[in-house]
């Protein structure tokens, strides 16, 4: 949103009143807001979106996509190291693999990613699945990976995992 220009906010659990205006709202549960704070919000935002409105979702990516691509390409071109990792969450839902040379998927099974989820954002599983489901299946996901770590919980196998890509990822950059 920001490489886009645009200002917003990420109303997850309720939502307080903000000092700055900004131009975008986002809402997870709208069923979590009162009908107040619900019309307070519509008198704050010009834009509000709904999580899990395919129609406005794609009215905002047709918006942020060509400026994220543009800082993308930007950021790649200065870059210097051997090798660079470019962290995008929607990075195959948004079309952009042929911004990078090879995808490198961090990857868990959708029972390992509902249980974080619910810990971490304190998410209801309805929420969680809903989240999970708005991003590229874990089959699209991993169809399109070059190179994938497992991340169910074994912080010392996916340090292992790590350690072997990025030996694989200087022998890569040297062959170039």
């Amino acid at each position: 949103m920001a490489a886009a220009g645009v200002r917003s906010a990420d109303f997850i659990k309720g939502w307080t009143r903000r000092a700055e205006p900004l131009d975008v709202g986002f809402v997870d549960e709208a069923s979590m807001l009162d009908d107040r704070q619900f019309a307070d919000l519509q008198d704050i935002f010009p834009t509000l979106v709904l999580f899990g409105d395919p129609a406005q979702l794609k009215a905002l990516e047709a918006i942020t996509h060509p400026a994220i691509r543009q800082r993308v390409a930007d950021w790649r071109a200065a870059q210097t190291a051997p090798y660079c990792i470019y962290s995008a969450a929607i990075l195959i839902e948004a079309g952009m693999t042929a911004l990078v040379d090879r995808v490198l998927l961090v990857d868990a099974p959708e029972a390992v990613q509902l249980r974080r989820l619910t810990a971490r954002d304190a998410a209801s599983e309805t929420l969680a699945r809903q989240m999970i489901a708005a991003q590229a299946s874990r089959e699209r996901r991993l169809d399109a990976a070059h190179d994938v770590i497992d991340n169910r919980d074994d912080t010392q196998a996916v340090e292992a995992q790590v350690a072997r890509l990025h030996r694989m990822f200087i022998r890569l950059a040297e062959s170039v």
